[in-house]
């Protein structure tokens, strides 16, 4: 999926995001409890799919893990 996406096809990035926008929605929905903050999370998400996906930089398996100092450091 990640190496079609990344081939540059416009057709397949539509159905992709077709297909995904209204999970991405809903689960931050649950998430925000907000649907203004929903939404814009949603077009954030699909928008950086987009541009990472038209310069061929989308990857998978990518966990982001946010760490913050513990008090104890």
């Amino acid at each position: 999926m990640i190496a079609l996406l990344n081939s540059g096809n416009k057709a397949e990035l539509r159905a992709f995001l077709k297909l995904y926008t209204r999970p991405v929605y809903e689960r931050a929905l649950a998430i925000t409890k907000s649907e203004e903050d929903a939404i814009r999370v949603t077009r954030r998400v699909t928008s950086e799919v987009s541009v990472l996906a038209l310069r061929g930089k989308l990857e998978e398996d990518i966990c982001l893990l946010y760490t913050s100092p513990s008090p104890r450091d």
